[in-house]
């Protein structure tokens, strides 16, 4: 049940990136882009939420090299490679060796397939949607509510636009909506064009959760820990951009140790961290560990946060005898 007003400590404020899962930045596409949710309460603010993928300026191209490593034995090949899920147009990180690991691969493993618009309206509905009888405004203390109010602007969304709203799903809406802004858009994100090269090249894509995991993952949190999730995002907006330009820069590098630092900094509630990181990498590692039990070669793209910090995937398969090789270019 909602806390009749939030209380938050700013000691214990944590942004978590939208970036987190593939399924956070297909939620707001969903919503923004489809007609039935206007049954649902925030149907002003979904009318009005910028396009995710719209038309974004053209910068000029720039070359970055994100980290690939390799885990192999004898008949079977694991290329890691660690994603972004929202970028800048103009970043060219698929050549080289990422490229080549690709070709050299025969399926593809990413974190979800997005799934069709029906089903997408159906776990909406169902999650996303606020059913109890206090608004997520009315459940904020008075500078929560002021934050929310300026952020809401800042962003260009209606007053009262999150009221329908789980403060889950008010959170990514609203950091989506803020990247947006800033020229930061799903369609140049990694998943994107690795689908795309797949369809092309006619490698199966195969996903380690649904959709419905990823955004349950959220909604399953206790009510403080997601008002202190969408406090921390109204808290200071306008450091949203400027924290993904700074781990886009890690990930370019590639400085992946910085990467996971600066994502796991604000990891402060310890339901989030286990539920968003620790968990989702104890299961990784055992889908990677049985997949060492089948001869071919695979390219798996996950989120780069999740292949360096502390009990990573890669140091996890090392203590199960895996050993990931860093390929250099």
């Amino acid at each position: 049940m909602v806390p009749a007003k939030s209380s938050v400590s700013r000691a214990a404020v944590y942004r978590i990136p939208v970036d987190y899962a593939d399924g956070g930045v297909f939620l707001a596409e969903t919503m923004r882009s489809t007609s039935k949710w206007t049954a649902v309460k925030a149907a002003t603010m979904l009318a009005l939420l910028p396009v995710i993928g719209g038309a974004a300026s053209a910068p000029k191209p720039r070359n970055v090299k994100p980290a690939l490593w390799l885990v192999e034995d004898a008949d079977t090949k694991i290329y890691l490679f660690g994603t972004v899920h929202a970028l800048k147009p103009g970043l060219l990180w698929f050549d080289e060796a990422v490229k080549d690991a690709f070709d050299r691969s025969e399926s593809v493993v990413i974190e979800m397939i997005a799934p069709g618009p029906t089903e997408a309206r159906d776990v909406l509905t169902r999650l996303a949607t606020n059913e109890r009888e206090k608004t997520l405004g009315n459940s904020l203390s008075g500078k929560d509510r002021d934050n929310l109010q300026k952020a809401m602007v800042r962003a260009g969304l209606p007053k009262n636009g999150f009221d329908g709203l789980e403060p889950w799903a008010a959170a990514i809406q609203l950091q989506v909506a803020l990247l947006a802004k800033e020229n930061i858009v799903s369609t140049e994100g990694v998943e994107p064009q690795l689908r795309a090269a797949a369809r092309v090249s006619r490698k199966k894509v195969t996903a380690l959760e649904t959709y419905a995991q990823q955004l349950g993952f959220l909604d399953g949190l206790p009510i403080e820990t997601q008002l202190k999730f969408f406090n921390a995002v109204t808290a200071k907006p306008g450091n949203l951009a400027k924290e993904m330009d700074q781990l886009v820069e890690f990930w370019a590098k590639p400085d992946p140790e910085g990467f996971a630092k600066l994502t796991n900094k604000g990891f402060n509630d310890a339901p989030m961290k286990k539920v968003l990181i620790t968990d989702r990498n104890v299961e990784w590692t055992d889908w990677i560990a049985n997949r060492m039990k089948q001869p071919g070669t695979t390219f798996m793209a996950v989120g780069a946060a999740h292949l360096a910090g502390r009990n990573n995937v890669r140091s996890l398969l090392e203590a199960r005898g895996y050993r990931s090789v860093r390929i250099k270019y």
